[in-house]
């Protein structure tokens, strides 16, 4: 299983694994130069952006290989289709925690105010991230295009909340318990905020629920995506 989930970042190419890491420091080393200091309000800002971006590097993780024909590989290795499965998303996982953790790492150096309250805060606001590569995968197994894969997860990263706040809006309230309000936690940074859309609406959003629908989401579409790929049909 190791040299599977080597071998899955070896794939990924130095680009796609580097390039990430370097954008998202040069963008804290900016905002440090700009305001000569760094808050939590400028590392958790980054996070939607993060998922955009591990959009795009993984929206082909299957569907790229199937259609290349470079799965047959594993099939000649005698690897099954779990473990192979199984390997894409432990490295899916771990580049999405290596990412995060290297800007929290860089918010300390810069001089931003850690605890193990502000360590569990921030990583709870990465949750989304792993919902949003879980989506990926199942979709990168459904559909073949890769573009409409990362297209897809980023319209619906970009306008999630917007959907939702037109929903409440119109009383629509049940969205409350789907997984659109709660993509983006780190709105709950803000309590006084959060608090008004509830009164506003008649809501009862929070960062509690929303993690637990965030873990669901991810178990289910992990399963999904296990379930279809062990029965696809592989042609390429």
């Amino acid at each position: 299983m190791i040299n599977l989930i080597r071998n899955e970042f070896t794939k990924l190419g130095k680009f796609k694994l580097i390039i990430p890491f370097l954008l998202f420091i040069s963008i804290f080393f900016i905002e440090y130069h700009l305001n000569t200091i760094v808050t939590f309000d400028n590392l958790i800002v980054l996070i939607p952006y993060i998922g955009i971006v591990l959009c795009i590097i993984f929206s082909g993780i299957v569907s790229a290989e199937v259609e290349n024909g470079t799965f047959k590989y594993y099939l000649t290795k005698a690897k099954t289709r779990a473990k192979v499965l199984l390997s894409k998303i432990i490295m899916e996982f771990i580049y999405t925690f290596l990412l995060t953790t290297v800007l929290l790492i860089l918010f300390n150096l810069l001089g931003g105010y850690l605890n193990i309250q502000i360590i569990l805060k921030y990583f709870t606001f990465t949750i989304p991230l792993y919902f949003i590569i879980s989506l990926t995968t199942v979709l990168s197994i459904i559909i073949k295009n890769t573009p409409i894969n990362s297209g897809m997860c980023i319209i619906l990263l970009s306008f999630s909340g917007i959907l939702s706040e037109l929903l409440f809006k119109n009383n629509i309230k049940f969205i409350e318990y789907t997984f659109f309000p709660y993509l983006d936690l780190t709105i709950f940074n803000s309590s006084e905020s959060i608090n008004l859309v509830n009164l506003e609406y008649g809501i009862n959003l929070n960062i509690s629920y929303g993690v637990l629908i965030n873990i669901l989401f991810i178990i289910l579409f992990n399963i999904v995506s296990f379930i279809l790929f062990i029965k696809k049909d592989i042609k390429s």
